[in-house]
């Protein structure tokens, strides 16, 4: 039998449908368990997820160990994972497909590319990029790539390859998709991603900042005493400690909890705050660095293995002011390429694994104003981490007025301790010769006693003969018997 081609629209559709149709319970959207459950807030804890950054990347959705494998093979041939149905939507991917990279680092993928410009402008996901980067292009050829600008908002960023004549994405001029669309996402040598839109475009909110602590008012004074901290927190890692009541962060005063978390609002995960505290009669400066709560906090990190499925979710997975949601099997490397319609026309970009079956994507209408400023070259890293190096760069000024002459002083308690090292050596060296000496006397001292001993039992003994024969004399002298 000839396999129909996605020819046109209409076709398609009704392809699509038919297929939805005989298989309505299979190809469903599934249930949106990634939704990150309410935690309460209470009035005195700042606390701690994992991201399980050491899950196994490749697998993208793991059966539970109690499934049945006959079982689920024979539902997997009705999903939209079946090989036979996904490869319908190979014709929609196939123009997107080729403007389609991989990105890489030391040989591990990072993740996905789009080219946006013919002569090796590439967009990627931004939070994702670490240590020295490789493209490896659709035609195979594997190249380094430089970060060539940021955008935070968006977490996007646009790598610079030397290469040209490239096929550079089209974005398509579409409305937002909307609940219920099928979108694909085409992957290199790999059969697409298939998925349907489940929440419309909306704004996902930022996390909160997140320090480790459990926080109490004082009755006395203003500040907040903490009462607990978390292990491998933030404030575990600063150094600070319980019962430190904390008076200030930044210029900021904080009188209460109440104030400290208005304070704290202010500010995004992952930014450096100086946190004021009195620890006894002493003020101490301590500077740490904010994490993310839903990726640091105890009380997630069960709700996030339980979306990770064995493969870990996106390092950042919200504040994004828009996006749409679609429920295809996406893992954490494979964001930051396209998804496309029915149509194969590319209508985003995907931004981020929320959860086993939640996946952020941004609309072309977010995209194309940020790859226009990306192009300009004002985004560059040294640009849009201005204001952060300039912190680094202020606190190591601090930090070298706070060592002072320490460096100094090292070097010579340095050349100090050589010194006594080396008289340490010597009297050892000639404390060894006096345990020689002391053991030589030892044993002559050891001789003289036994020599000693023996004169003394020669004495006694002489001593008793004079004293018998003296006896004796006197008896015959007298010539008594």
């Amino acid at each position: 039998m000839t396999l129909l081609k996605f020819n046109s629209k209409p076709l398609c559709l009704s392809l699509l449908l038919l297929l939805a149709t005989v298989a309505a319970p299979a190809l469903a959207p599934l249930p949106c368990y990634s939704q990150v459950a309410q935690e309460s807030d209470t009035p005195d804890t700042d606390e701690q997820e994992s991201g399980n950054d050491k899950a196994d990347d490749d697998v993208p959705y793991r059966l539970s160990p109690n499934r049945s494998p006959r079982g689920s093979r024979s539902v997997e041939q009705f999903s939209k994972r079946a090989e036979g149905f996904v490869s319908l939507f190979k014709p929609v991917v196939e123009s997107a497909s080729q403007s389609v990279v991989k990105v890489y680092s030391g040989g591990r993928q990072l993740a996905l590319g789009v080219i946006v410009d013919s002569d090796g402008l590439i967009l990627t996901k931004a939070s994702e990029l670490k240590g020295e980067l490789k493209c490896q292009l659709p035609n195979g050829k594997l190249i380094p790539a430089d970060v060539y600008g940021i955008h935070s908002e968006t977490d996007l960023a646009m790598l610079r390859v030397r290469a040209s004549s490239l096929n550079a994405v089209q974005f398509a001029p579409e409305p937002d998709p909307t609940i219920g669309q099928w979108v694909a996402s085409p992957l290199p040598d790999q059969q697409p991603l298939v998925g349907i839109v489940s929440v419309n475009t909306r704004e996902i909110p930022p996390s909160t900042p997140f320090i480790g602590i459990q926080m109490s008012n004082l009755d006395d004074r203003d500040g907040v005493r903490i009462s607990r901290i978390v292990s491998k927190s933030p404030a575990d890692e600063a150094g600070l400690w319980i019962n430190d009541v904390i008076v200030k962060i930044d210029s900021s005063d904080t009188a209460d909890i109440d104030s400290l978390r208005e304070v704290l609002g202010q500010y995004d995960p992952n930014e450096r705050i100086t946190m004021t505290v009195l620890r006894g009669d002493s003020e101490k400066r301590i500077k740490l660095t904010l994490a993310e709560k839903d990726k640091a906090s105890p009380q997630n990190r069960r709700s996030n293995q339980q979306n990770s499925m064995g493969s870990r979710l996106s390092r950042r997975r919200k504040a994004f002011s828009n996006a749409f949601q679609h429920d295809s099997m996406l893992t954490a490397r494979n964001c930051g390429g396209p998804v496309v319609n029915l149509e194969g026309q590319v209508i985003g970009i995907n931004i981020a694994r929320a959860g086993r079956v939640a996946n952020y994507s941004l609309p072309v209408k977010t995209i194309e104003p940020v790859v226009a400023e990306l192009k300009t070259g004002n985004l560059a890293p040294e640009i849009v981490n201005k204001e952060a190096i300039e912190k680094i760069d202020l606190e190591l000024e601090e930090n070298a007025e706070r060592l002072g002459d320490i460096p100094n002083r090292v070097a010579d308690m340095e050349r100090k301790l050589e010194a006594e090292q080396i008289r340490r050596d010597e009297l050892n060296k000639a404390m060894l010769h006096f345990k020689k000496q002391l053991a030589q006397q030892d044993d002559q001292l050891a001789r003289q006693q036994k020599d000693l001993r023996s004169l003394k039992d020669d004495l006694k003994r002489a001593e008793q003969i004079r004293r018998r024969l003296n006896d004796n004399r006197k008896l015959l002298s007298t010539g008594r018997r």
